[in-house]
């Protein structure tokens, strides 16, 4: 703590190099005993509560003018957060992993950024955020124009904006006024948006637009990046806490959305977007695999509808802003996922409509196979695991419900059958258990996941699940950041294989069926929750 007061006298006197040593030197301290911690719990407990300090370490070096040694230290921030801080870490608390596994969730490893810049494709930009409260910074890489790192001015409520587009973008404009009790998004007075139930202050305006927060942020994120942005054709995101629930092809550029002139595809981490890379080589050599295994009409309790269009479950229906849910500080913590869900009274909806819709994208292929109804269950997809068949698999479809906790990441998981589960199945596979599957696919689309629209405690909630899916065997992930129970999820889905049935590579296929829905008009609730994190 010394070393941390020292640093921040030091550069509010002007030392900056003073500071800046001081503060490398409190890393350095950290990480040696990271390295010296005997568990995954320790390594937790450790980073936790000093992350924050990184995260200014890569800002002062900003400041400073250290262009590679900031990347690197904000590298080593999201490093930190997917090893020790994703409950895809907790793999290893629940037994032993085989060892390419184990080494990964050990140590990324982390490329210089010359390393990255000569792997990104042509006319590509590589976005880097760190995000510390209001402050972020902005790592722009690209190959052809080098990298360039900004300090963006302070952006006041940055966490209260986000949630406010969120909220307008996950409840469609013509649905609000049929759902009591629902919150409303407010300009205030210094250009910032919040959700809240009343104005939350003398001159705040009621909005009802999400594309203008979608400019007010899109000038923010995207506009210290403008000369890379203008060379570009797909854009790699690497988001950071809130930043990680953000779809950013839906931010307003100029005149327009981003996805209308850039693919967007997301990664955890350089080291997570360098892996995938070498994945895509190593599985281009694999012998043929079958198309696609679709898994969808999963039973699950029955769930209370308030419109005929419109499942919300209580995510969708909190007052904002607020701290946490009283569950989650009132009760006791649970002991197993269902008794947390049960804990945070989310029930889970029939999806309608999901087996034939998994039917309709396996018969999209000539070697696909559909799990329905009793067998879309985890108990069911443990047993194609074991006997190797799940890793035979290009492709695997979800039409089921996915969780993506901006609050605790334990409880990210895709969500299968919650009828008839013997035990130990409990119909969650979660981002701990991913890893113990052995996957060899190129793309798996979660259609129905759901983040609600609160505010962000921890981004690792939806980074933690691509990455355990990456573990597990996989190379890209579609999932989406909220479910709107409407057939043009379906049809957005559908669209979304046929292009990838004619050849079309993964990202470019969600870009141009996201432009082709932005096209015919379709409001951006529709498409842009769906986002692809990989390679």
């Amino acid at each position: 703590m010394k070393l941390s007061n020292d640093s921040a006298a030091a550069m509010s006197a002007g030392r900056w190099s003073e500071g800046i040593a001081l503060r490398g030197e409190l890393v350095r301290r950290v990480e040696a005993q990271r390295a010296a911690a005997r568990t995954p719990a320790e390594r937790r407990a450790l980073i936790g509560p000093w992350l924050p300090r990184y995260r200014e370490y890569a800002a002062a070096l900003v400041v400073g003018g250290r262009g590679p040694e900031a990347f690197a230290a904000a590298e080593l921030v999201k490093a930190r957060a997917l090893l020790d801080l994703s409950a895809a870490a907790r793999a290893l608390e629940a037994g032993a992993l085989p060892r390419h596994k184990q080494a990964l969730l050990e140590d990324l490893g982390a490329p210089s950024i010359e390393e990255l810049r000569a792997l990104l494709p042509p006319r590509s930009v590589y976005l880097s955020y760190v995000v510390q409260s209001n402050v972020f910074l902005v790592i722009a890489l690209s190959p052809e124009q080098g990298g360039e790192i900004h300090r963006p001015p302070l952006v006041p409520n940055l966490s209260a904006s986000i949630a406010a587009w969120r909220f307008l973008l996950a409840i469609p404009e013509a649905w609000r006024g049929r759902i009591a009790g629902l919150p409303k998004a407010w300009r205030r007075k210094d250009g910032s948006y919040r959700v809240a139930a009343k104005a939350p202050e003398r001159g705040a305006v009621e909005v009802q637009e999400a594309d203008e927060v979608a400019a007010y942020l899109g000038k923010r994120l995207l506009g210290p990046a403008a000369k890379h942005l203008a060379g570009a054709r797909r854009v790699i995101v690497s988001p950071d806490a809130d930043l990680a629930f953000l779809p950013f092809e839906a931010l307003r550029t100029g005149d327009r959305y981003l996805v209308e002139s850039h693919e967007v595809q997301y990664t955890s981490a350089a080291a997570m977007y360098a892996l995938s890379r070498a994945r895509a080589s190593e599985y281009a050599r694999l012998e043929p695999r079958a198309d696609l295994l679709a898994v969808g009409g999963a039973l699950y309790e029955p769930f209370v509808q308030l419109t005929p269009m419109l499942n919300v479950h209580h995510d969708l229906l909190y007052a904002l802003p607020r701290p946490l849910r009283p569950a989650e500080t009132a009760r006791p913590t649970p002991t197993t996922v269902p008794d947390a869900f049960r804990a945070l009274k989310i029930a889970w909806a029939n999806l309608p409509g999901t087996a034939e819709e998994a039917a309709r994208i396996a018969g999209l292929f000539d070697a696909g196979r559909v799990l329905a109804g009793a067998d879309a269950s985890e108990q069911r997809l443990l047993e194609l695991n074991a006997s190797g068949e799940l890793a035979r698999y290009r492709q695997l479809f979800f039409a089921t419900h996915g969780y993506l906790s901006p609050y605790d990441p334990r409880l990210s998981s895709v969500v299968l059958s919650q009828v008839g589960n013997a035990a130990p199945h409990d119909g969650y596979v979660t981002v701990a258990e991913w890893p113990r599957y052995d996957l060899k696919s190129d793309l798996v689309v979660i259609a129905a996941a759901n983040s609600g629209f609160g505010p962000v405690a921890s981004g690792e909630g939806l980074l933690g699940l691509p990455f355990a899916l990456h573990l597990a065997g996989n190379r890209n992930t579609v999932l989406s950041l909220w479910t709107l129970n409407d057939p043009l999820t379906a049809r957005f889905v559908e669209q979304l294989f046929s292009r990838v049935r004619g050849g079309t590579d993964h990202v470019t296929a969600l870009a141009e069926t996201k432009r082709a829905f932005a096209a015919d008009g379709v409001p951006a609730s529709y498409w842009a929750p769906f986002v692809l994190h990989g390679s």
